[in-house]
């Protein structure tokens, strides 16, 4: 990638005549390459911009940030810590409001003006005007804006924002028993068995979860654009597990779930466009209720009996499954299509791993 930006603005800086023929393009490729080595360093290097030492339990987070990533981590010492990468074009604000224990955060960007027109004025325009192209070519490759939150104990964590915001929450001791994210577009990144009372995702965007990210999660809500879960990895992995999420709750357009086992011991789906929950449902016993509002299609082999769950008025209320394993209960919604589908765990195993 460095060398493809080298190459690219050697050839630009070349074709404006500022850095001579082609014959010398290769040396200012080479020059080019080492600038955005240096360049690439600083644009991941941490800039700290807030920490106390004041015990935090609620950490509210507001952005007003167009395009952000938020990591949420362990301090590396008593105090909590905000950072942020370093950028050329912009500078992060923060507004900071201590609580009872709750710290309210607010995140804002100053964008620096680059007058073109300004810098060709100076003695140093052409270095001015490389250095902006390659800090773009560089940043290009990095989410726009990262801040990194290191907490030094366990927090509850509320996210709001009206722009897009990726939540990745790299240790899973940061995280008390809450975990709230309301934000226009994004999606959350959490670590496997992450152990939460209550999770809340809302986004207009796709959200697509591992089962393993919330196995040890007492409640969830997601309302997204569009949701995938999945399992991931071996069987062995969920057969040790005692624990299920009590009650889940999912809406949005389209709803996905492919598990070797029930997500949830209640598990509502609410989609306005089509849904597919499919798992081994026959060492199960599951109660539930379907219900497609302009029933356009729909598929119910949720046993290895293909007979199983017909629809009658476009629903079904009562025993989706015999099997001998826990007691669960699904309730699935669709304004048009869906399907409950049964698959062996071996064969989703092999399909999903």
């Amino acid at each position: 990638m460095k060398r493809k930006i080298a190459a690219i603005l050697a050839l630009i800086l070349i074709a404006g005549g500022i850095m001579g023929t082609v014959y010398y393009g290769f040396e200012v490729a080479a020059i080019v390459t080492s600038d955005a080595v240096s360049i690439e360093v600083d644009v991941t290097e941490s800039l700290e911009l807030y920490s106390t030492r004041e015990v935090i339990n609620h950490v509210n987070i507001t952005s007003n940030i167009w395009r952000s990533k938020l990591i949420i981590k362990e301090s590396p010492d008593e105090q909590l810590h905000i950072k942020s990468t370093r950028d050329p074009f912009s500078e992060i604000l923060v507004e900071t409001v201590i609580e009872e224990g709750t710290l309210n955060v607010v995140f804002d960007q100053k964008n620096h003006n680059f007058d073109l027109r300004e810098q060709i004025s100076r003695d140093n325009a052409i270095k001015e005007i490389y250095y902006a192209l390659l800090y773009e070519q560089v940043n290009y490759n990095y989410y726009d804006t990262v801040i990194t939150i290191e907490v030094p104990n366990e927090v509850d964590l509320q996210v709001q924002s009206d722009q897009e915001v990726k939540l990745e929450v790299i240790d899973k001791e940061t995280l008390k028993d809450e975990l709230l994210v309301d934000v226009r577009n994004g999606y959350c990144d959490l670590p496997d068995f992450i152990e939460l009372k209550n999770l809340v995702i809302k986004s207009e965007s796709h959200v697509r979860m591992e089962y393993l990210e919330f196995i040890n999660v007492q409640e969830m809500e997601i309302a997204c654009g569009n949701i995938l879960i999945f399992s991931a990895g071996e069987m062995s992995n969920y057969e040790e597990l005692n624990q299920v999420p009590h009650k889940i709750v999912l809406s949005g357009r389209s709803i996905d779930i492919q598990s070797y086992q029930p997500i949830a011991k209640e598990m509502y789906v609410n989609a306005a466009d089509y849904f597919i929950i499919t798992m081994d449902y026959e060492p199960y016993y599951i109660e539930g209720k379907v219900k497609l509002y302009n029933g356009a299609d729909y598929e119910g082999t949720a046993n290895h009996d293909e007979t199983f769950i017909p629809l009658v008025n476009n629903e079904f209320e009562g025993v989706m499954s015999t099997g001998k394993k826990g007691d669960y209960y699904i309730e699935a919604y669709s304004n048009y299509e869906g399907s409950l589908i049964h698959e062996s765990a071996q064969a989703l195993e092999h399909r999903l791993r």
